[in-house]
């Protein structure tokens, strides 16, 4: 398992995420993360944005996640394809899953490609389970799981004022 720092993103690091986005996320579409956008999040109160270096500063991975009222929707994951299988994105998710904990989120939403199935297999590893299929979701060229991972039992979600 690699060694990891995993901390807040700074917007000098905006367009080595983007870059990361670009080539791990939105491969075969066209790129939406661009720099401007991932600076965006990283300074924006709503959201998270997290990295994970190894000792040598060398960037592992990233995630980006959105805090609703209710619930927080994790916008991007992504790891660097020679660091996959090493728990890091694990890390990554667990990081902001606490974070959203502390703030009092229900649950955790994503999307994810339904092709992708080494990370849908990924996220039902993690808690997630599929709630519906969103047709041509991407682009309307391909599908996406919409997927939850409950932090709190839903009786008791729904028992809040």
């Amino acid at each position: 398992m690699a060694e990891s720092e995993i901390r807040l993103a700074r917007s000098t690091e905006c367009i080595e995420l983007a870059e990361l986005s670009r080539v791990a996320i939105e491969y075969d579409l066209r790129w939406r993360w661009k720099p401007s956008k991932i600076v965006s999040l990283i300074r924006s109160k709503e959201h998270s944005v997290i990295v994970a270096r190894n000792k040598n500063t060398e960037l592992q991975g990233f995630a980006a996640m959105e805090f609703k009222s209710t619930y927080a929707h994790l916008v991007l994951l992504a790891t660097k394809t020679q660091f996959r299988r090493q728990k890091i994105a694990s890390k990554l998710l667990e990081w902001l899953e606490q974070s959203a904990t502390i703030a009092g989120m229900d649950y955790v939403s994503l999307e994810v490609r339904r092709g992708n199935q080494a990370a849908v297999r990924f996220y039902e590893r993690q808690g997630f389970t599929v709630e519906q299929v969103k047709s041509g979701y991407y682009e309307g060229r391909e599908d996406a799981y919409k997927m939850r991972h409950d932090l709190i039992d839903r009786s008791m979600a729904e028992q809040r004022p």
